[in-house]
């Protein structure tokens, strides 16, 4: 969604520190980020089998413009990525380029297990300052592990080298005395990830 010039996307950072539950109030979460919508969604795993919902909600008026469910194999997981960002960007009314249409309909990598890696990564990457320090450079820590091993997998999964980037920043920040030798892996991901996608929004 963030490859897309028509539409504002708030970034994953930003947004972190929105939890579910009951006490959420949408329409105050949605004026705090500037935005009009906002997209939830849950996930059951079992075994190899996935089952997920998806609802795009006008936060205006607390009404949901669209949901919709999945079901599938795990490996069907990228396909349906790229039919949901599709399906919100038209109810959305966005108009997309030809090349922003291409974009949506690309799967981010072919192979599954790096794809997981690359989930399990940003999920560990969701921490929060109430979480403490060392448990932020140990999830940090275990992201970049992982997002080592997605793009070992897959050296052209651009998606893997942007987080690469994010979480080596992070732990470079972490800490009293910032290493520079984070600050380095960081940059030489992002000119990976530039280098397979130079035109990517991210």
């Amino acid at each position: 969604m963030e490859k897309l010039a028509e539409l504002k996307v708030i970034s994953r950072t930003s947004v972190m520190r929105y939890k579910p539950g009951p006490e959420r109030n949408l329409k105050q979460i949605a004026e705090q980020l500037g935005v009009n919508y906002l997209v939830e969604g849950s996930v059951q795993r079992e075994a190899s089998h996935i089952h997920f919902t998806v609802e795009l909600i006008n936060a205006r008026t607390d009404a949901h413009a669209w949901a919709e469910t999945y079901d599938g194999n795990l490996v069907d997981v990228l396909t349906f990525q790229s039919e949901i960002a599709q399906r919100i960007t038209n109810q959305l009314g966005a108009k997309l380029s030809p090349r922003e249409s291409t974009e949506l309909a690309t799967r981010p990598t072919q192979d599954f297990p790096a794809f997981e890696s690359y989930v399990r990564a940003r999920a560990s990457m969701e921490t929060t300052e109430d979480d403490g320090e060392e448990k932020v450079k140990e999830n940090f820590t275990r992201a970049v592990q992982l997002l080592e091993a997605a793009v070992a997998r897959d050296p052209q999964f651009a998606g893997a080298y942007w987080a690469l980037s994010e979480a080596n920043i992070q732990l470079y920040r972490s800490g009293d005395s910032p290493n520079i030798e984070y600050r380095a892996r960081a940059e030489a991901a992002l000119k990976e990830a530039q280098r397979i996608a130079p035109e990517a929004g991210e």
